[in-house]
């Protein structure tokens, strides 16, 4: 039996990514991941089965890996996938997690023309909208910023 499509209520807006940037998105975590497991079980097996010490160069290694984590990791977990207003809340998904955010409970939007990302600071958590990945980006902002008037400019 075929699935029956529902009409789209005119209330409920939705801005989801593409799926091959949600896809790469899921690549690159895991490639972080890996490299990061790797690396550091290379090092338990160097260091406490065979007994070598530090050298600099392990060392500078694991600050560039360190620096790699730190910089994609953020990244990946706060950027948001799919985000949906359904009148009286935001409905927000990302890699790992989703929320419900009343409009009245939004603390502060960011957006700047020279990032990439527009900052949306909600009452439990912090979500990037990444402005090339989102479509119709500009007129999701325009919602956000119509819909919550408590936040600042």
């Amino acid at each position: 039996m075929a699935k029956r499509e529902l009409p789209p209520d005119p209330k409920v807006t939705e801005w989801k990514r593409t799926n091959w940037a949600r896809f790469f998105r899921w690549i690159g975590f895991g490639a972080v991941l890996s490299l990061v497991t790797g690396v550091a079980m290379t090092s338990f097996y160097s260091h406490f089965q065979m007994g070598r010490p530090l050298v600099l160069k392990e060392f500078i290694l694991y600050l560039l890996m360190l620096f790699m984590t730190g910089v994609l990791i953020p990244q990946i977990i706060f950027e948001v996938d799919y985000i949906r207003d359904d009148g009286d809340e935001l409905r927000i998904r990302n890699l790992f997690l989703s929320f419900k955010e009343k409009w009245s409970e939004l603390k502060w939007l960011y957006n700047r023309p020279f990032l990439k990302f527009a900052i949306l600071r909600g009452k439990k958590f912090i979500y990037f909208l990444n402005k090339k990945d989102l479509q119709e980006f500009d007129k999701l902002v325009e919602t956000i910023r119509e819909k919550a008037p408590q936040l600042p400019e």
